[in-house]
């Protein structure tokens, strides 16, 4: 668990310089920020998943990392669900991002163009900051009870 917490850190820490170098007269921390993408790439996924494995089954599953767990089927339905997770999250992603290039096509001003462009590639930066901080840490812990 101090793993976690420990690259959890280093990753931000990470995403936080690379903001703070990247950033010029025009941009703030508020370009990274993209309300409604969130909610299709992070939430919409996560509802979609909990919803087909059940809400009980969620809770318990994202509890398999911070306890002991030794029944082998729920771990295995752990593993079942973080994959299943993870890919959702890419999918909505990919389809956001094509959503955006497709509205991109009508845009004529050049500097709104840039600009879309630029929210329109967030969805990806937010499928990677999910998975880095959330999917795979707790595919791996799974894994780890798995194998014991």
């Amino acid at each position: 668990m101090f793993r976690y917490i420990i690259s959890v850190v280093l990753f931000i820490a990470g995403i936080s310089f690379s903001i703070i170098a990247t950033k010029g007269d025009t941009s703030s921390i508020l370009s990274f920020i993209n309300i409604p993408s969130f909610a299709i790439v992070g939430i919409i996924p996560f509802l979609f998943v909990s919803i087909l494995f059940g809400i009980k089954n969620t809770g318990s599953i994202f509890l398999i990392p911070f306890k002991k767990e030794t029944d082998k089927e729920k771990l295995i339905e752990a593993i079942n669900y973080f994959k299943f997770l993870g890919k959702t999250i890419w999918l909505a992603s990919f389809l956001l991002l094509l959503i955006s290039v497709i509205s991109l096509l009508s845009v004529d001003d050049i500097s709104a163009y840039r600009a879309n462009f630029a929210m329109s590639l967030l969805s990806i930066l937010y499928a990677i900051i999910l998975n880095v901080l959330v999917i795979i840490p707790f595919f791996v812990f799974i894994k780890k009870q798995l194998k014991v």
